[in-house]
This record gives C-alpha cells, structure tokens and sequence, in this order.
C-alpha cells in the first residue's frame, strides 16, 4: 500500500518522499521451512521492472520507487533476476538466501546499465510500544556518500547526524527514538550539501522502518518502508 507518493524531480530542487506500509504476506503458510521476502525497484531510469527467483516469475511490472508485498518462499538460496518488464532484458542477476522464518526486502538499485543490488534482513531489532526504530540506506550506485538527519517537527534542529558516511548500497544499524513527526534528510558527507529530504513523516509507536535514498544525478528520492506491519 502506498501511503503517499510525491513526484521527483530535478537535482534537489524539489525533493519526494515514498512512505510504504508493509503489505499483507501472499502465499499460504504450508510448509515450516519458509521466509518471508519483497522487492523494491529504485532504478532510476527502467520505470517498470519484472523480479523473479530463479526462473519463476515472482511479480510484474514493479515501478520505480514501489516496494511490492511480501511474499512467503521457501527457505532456500536463489538467484534473484530482474528484467525489464514484459521482456527477457536481464539487468540484474544475484545470489542470496532466505532464512527460515526471516523477512528480506530485495532492492535492485542504480541506473540500468550498472544495476547493482540490496538484500536486507527486515525486523532485526527488538522493538518496544514506545520507542520506533529506523535505519538508512543509500541504494544509490555512485560514490556518493551521505550522512542522515532525523528533524522533529518540534524541537531544535540537530547539528550531529544521526548516522555519518553512509557509502553507495550502505545500510546502518537500527536507531531508536520517539513517536512524532519527523523530516528525514540526506546531506552530502564531503561538502554538507542536501541530497534529499522527506516531508513531514509520523513515525509511530513500535514501527521499525528503513529509509532509503533513491535515484541519481537527474534527481534524488526518499522512500521510507514499514518493516513489521
């Protein structure tokens, strides 16, 4: 489900915000040995990708910036495919696999003619009623590195970065904070120059998320996914 979708557009002139609920799991639950898994396509220049698992198709005509529903798969190693929707074009080929009874997102990232990849291990941290938890990831290919700001809506705004030098297809640890409104933004570690930054996002109780920097130089996204909902 997708809560709201801003339009991006050139090099941080205006910047967007994906925030995507964790989708109800497809698939029965026969079977003991089996993880949970989604994908999540943020290149930036195929507005359409297929992803599939081995040489099953998993699910269709994915769009960029949309993070698909989980899907339950047998615990097992995989090759992890994407191609250009409704094609044979590979852009993407990787190995990963899924534990039992572990949630995975699956980010296929960069631009398409060097796409590169993310495997995520989701919900890998304790959460608790009155604390949310959130981590960063910069699934952007280039060399760029970023540092991520957590601003509350109400508060001073912070001078430290909540996580610093965060490298191309880099995923921190977990952080935990407060319920409330927040703007969460990406800043160039070398010069401080902003990269993106979302609009106001409520962060509730117990959600764990993960924030992620999308795109290229043509321009730059923020998509937040729910990770335990």
């Amino acid at each position: 489900m997708v809560y709201k979708v801003l339009k991006s557009v050139m090099f941080c002139s205006f910047l967007s915000i994906v925030v995507i609920l964790g989708a109800c799991t497809e698939n029965d639950d026969s079977g003991s040995s089996r993880g949970e898994l989604r994908f999540l396509n943020v290149i930036a220049d195929e507005p359409r990708v297929d992803f599939s698992l081995d040489e099953d198709l998993i699910t269709s005509s994915v769009s960029f910036l949309e993070a698909t529903q989980y899907y339950r798969v047998d615990a097992m190693r995989y090759d992890f495919v994407v191609n250009q929707a409704g094609t044979f074009s590979e852009l993407l080929r990787d190995s990963n696999t899924i534990g039992k009874d572990k949630r995975y997102t699956f980010i296929a990232c960069g631009p398409s003619d060097d796409t590169g990849s993310i495997f995520m291990l989701d919900n890998n941290v304790d959460s608790t009623d009155d604390r949310a938890n959130l981590r960063f990831v910069n699934a952007v290919t280039s060399r760029l590195k970023v540092d991520a700001y957590v601003i509350p809506e109400k508060g001073p705004i912070p001078t430290v970065a909540a996580q610093s030098d965060i490298g191309s297809k880099g995923v921190t640890e977990y952080i935990n904070g407060f319920p409330g409104n927040y703007r969460l933004e990406f800043r160039n570690s070398l010069n401080d120059n902003l990269v993106a930054r979302s609009e106001w996002v409520n962060i509730k109780n117990g959600q764990v998320l993960s924030v992620i920097l999308a795109g290229g130089e043509e321009g730059y996204s923020v998509a937040v996914i729910v990770e335990n909902e």
